[in-house]
């Protein structure tokens, strides 16, 4: 996923986004919506490992560029 391809995150994606981000690593329990994880996960955004949510670099990095613009 490219930097500008990630706008087609919706806000509840950008704010569990940020959440990973800030709390890294994320008890995995603690996500409410798991379709939004997933997609994050499949845009490469985070990874899920033994039951926590990690964001990515690129996931960090798509997310400064979303606070900049």
């Amino acid at each position: 996923m490219s930097i500008q391809r990630s706008g087609k995150l919706n806000s509840k994606q950008w704010a569990l986004l940020g959440e990973i981000v800030r709390r890294c690593p994320l008890p995995l329990r603690t996500i409410e919506r798991l379709a939004d994880l997933r997609r994050l996960r499949d845009a490469g955004l985070v990874r899920v490992d033994q039951a926590r949510v990690f964001a990515t670099c690129l996931g960090m990095e798509v997310l400064w560029y979303h606070s900049l613009h």
